[in-house]
């Protein structure tokens, strides 16, 4: 824009530029013969009728609306001030010359003695005249590529910025606060993926159309600016929401869930239908001065928490939000340090025989220890790990180091036949292609007898696609390695849907175990597993068994093992090999 600026300014002749029917551009040239200051011609709507303006920007505004509705490309234009009757030529376009879209006006002294329709142009200006036109066509259609997306015909994010620049940020707002949303389409991907860019660009457009009707459909709000930001995300500028952030806040939802349900109609094309949702980021705007960009920052903060909630749904920035993702980027950052630095250690949890009270083997678990010697849980930097692709690297590591320790246990006369390590698979580590090379790779590389492991996928995982999970599964119990479904009961799958997938254990999530043997109904849940899972040959391990009490019940209705607080919580690998040792001796 460097070159743009140039050009426009070293102009002699009066230069605006008007981008969706508002002044984002005007030159010296145009604010001296205007009489104005910058902030009063930047930001100007030409379909606003401003009782502040001054005479000259008015009657301006007025000849180039007239000129438009006559779909004339050149207008005279006489400025009257006191005694003095100036006269100018108007010329549209250079460009795209529609209202709704760029348009730059260039307004051109005209001869004294010439009647103000003649069209001539003070001779001084002729020899500079056509040069800077022809620069400045050159520059304008340039521009316009930068504010028209030609997928969508929205304006673009650059146009937007603009925008906002030119009628919030840094100039005298009008009383009241406004708002800024950005509209995410959720698993847009999966269409492209599945169908193709093709059609995925089709209904990228389609629903780009449904929205413009609605933000600019009658009983819209005013003023509404829409814009596409990037990819399969839109950005929406409302001003003038209401009088107090109390009363913005309360239409910004309202209008917020409109586009929703607007994005859930479905879009039927090529015979297929398409249901899409919208996570919705809502940033306030009640401060003149806040820049555009963080302003959409804010609102990008708001619409990945939104995401975080579940998706389909909406959500403000606010501090706190703001504060939260600060301290997940600093953490993404010192997660990445970790994986180079090797912070992360394994803990070990027993798994337990119910009926002998006797070691079956144990749980791996992650932890990191940070440069300040503070061990953190999975829960603090796991999401992280995941969301970041790390969870791949970190993932394979963890398989390597447990078959590591398991040689170890093995070598040492701890580790018995009829003992299974269990290792957690994550969503994008079960994903990921060369899981099977590195289970594979890592049972050879220390002669563990692939028997020995079972790994742990969550049956939310295995329902997302049975037939890839069940490939994925046999293939590595081609291998001779096991499978246990991790936290069964949370994710309200049922028993004939999971049989179709070759478990060999299954972990009853712990929120049925707490209240065991206070609560019948908790009680009639575990005891309806057991029954189904003896069926289709399942052993059952309980999570989180805390109370003897509970233990006692596990032991009556047949589960037959336990993991939890009441033999031991997680411990370092150092740990668990003394306690094999312990038992191994008892």
């Amino acid at each position: 824009m460097d070159l743009h600026r140039r050009v426009v300014e070293s102009a002699p002749f009066g230069v605006l530029f008007f981008a969706y029917g508002v002044c984002v551009e005007v030159n010296r040239a145009a604010l001296e013969l205007l009489g104005c200051e910058r902030d009063q011609v930047l930001g100007c709507d030409l379909e606003a009728l401003v009782p502040e303006e001054s005479v000259a920007l008015a009657a301006l505004k007025e000849q180039i609306r007239h000129a438009l509705d006559e779909g004339a490309s050149q207008a005279p234009w006489e400025l009257r001030a006191a005694d003095d009757r100036r006269r100018f030529l108007l010329q549209l376009g250079a460009g795209d010359s529609q209202r709704s879209g760029e348009l730059v006006v260039a307004v051109y002294p005209q001869f004294a003695a010439e009647a103000p329709d003649a069209g001539a142009v003070d001779p001084r200006l002729a020899p500079s005249r056509s040069s800077v036109l022809r620069k400045l066509g050159g520059v304008v259609e340039r521009r316009r590529a930068a504010y028209r997306d030609e997928l969508t015909q929205l304006p673009t994010r650059q146009a937007l910025l603009d925008h906002l620049r030119a009628t919030w940020s840094g100039r005298r707002a009008e009383p009241g606060c406004g708002a800024l949303m950005l509209i995410d389409l959720d698993h847009f991907k999966d269409i492209n993926d599945s169908w193709g860019h093709e059609l995925g660009d089709r209904v990228l457009a389609r629903v780009a159309q449904g929205l413009h009707r609605q933000v600019t459909a009658a009983g819209a709000p005013q003023g509404a600016f829409l814009a596409r930001q990037a990819g399969d995300e839109f950005a929406l500028f409302v001003p003038g929401l209401g009088a107090s952030l109390t009363e913005a806040a309360v239409r910004a939802r309202a209008l917020a869930e409109m586009l929703r349900e607007l994005v859930a109609t479905p879009i039927f094309l090529d015979g297929a239908e398409f249901a899409l949702t919208a996570s919705v980021g809502i940033s306030l705007l009640n401060d003149a001065t806040l820049d555009p960009e963080r302003a959409l920052q804010y609102a990008d903060t708001a619409m990945y928490e939104a995401k975080r909630k579940g998706r389909n749904g909406c959500a403000f920035f606010d501090r706190a939000i703001a504060a939260k993702a600060e301290r997940q980027v600093a953490l993404n950052t010192r997660l990445r340090k970790a994986v180079d630095n090797q912070e992360f250690v394994l803990y070990v949890q027993p798994i337990v025989a119910v009926a002998q009270d006797r070691l079956l083997g144990g749980e791996v678990l992650l932890r990191w220890i940070n440069s300040d010697r503070v061990t953190s849980m999975p829960a603090e930097f796991i999401p992280l790990l995941e969301t970041s692709g790390l969870i791949v690297d970190v993932g394979h590591w963890v398989i390597r180091t447990a078959c590591e320790h398991l040689r170890g246990f093995l070598d040492a006369g701890l580790w018995r036949a009829d003992m299974q390590l269990h290792i957690n698979i994550s969503r994008r580590q079960f994903q990921d292609p060369r899981l099977l090379e590195v289970i594979e790779h890592s049972v050879r590389s220390y002669d563990i007898d692939p028997g020995l492991i079972a790994f742990e996928i969550t049956e939310t995982l295995a329902m997302e696609d049975v037939e890839a999970a069940v490939a994925k599964m046999n293939a590595v119990k081609a291998m001779g390695g096991r499978f246990a479904v991790d936290d069964f009961g949370v994710g309200y799958s049922s028993m004939s849907a999971l049989r179709r997938l070759p478990f060999d254990w299954l972990k009853i999530d712990r929120e049925f175990i707490r209240n065991l043997h206070r609560d019948a109904d908790a009680r009639g849940i575990v005891e309806a597993i057991l029954g189904v899972s003896r069926q289709y040959g399942l052993k059952v391990t309980a999570e989180g068994v805390e109370d003897p009490a509970a233990l006692a019940l596990l032991r009556q209705i047949g589960c037959d093992s336990y993991q939890g607080a009441l033999y031991s919580m997680p411990v370092p690998v150092e740990r668990f090999g003394a306690l094999l040792a312990a038992a191994a001796a008892a």
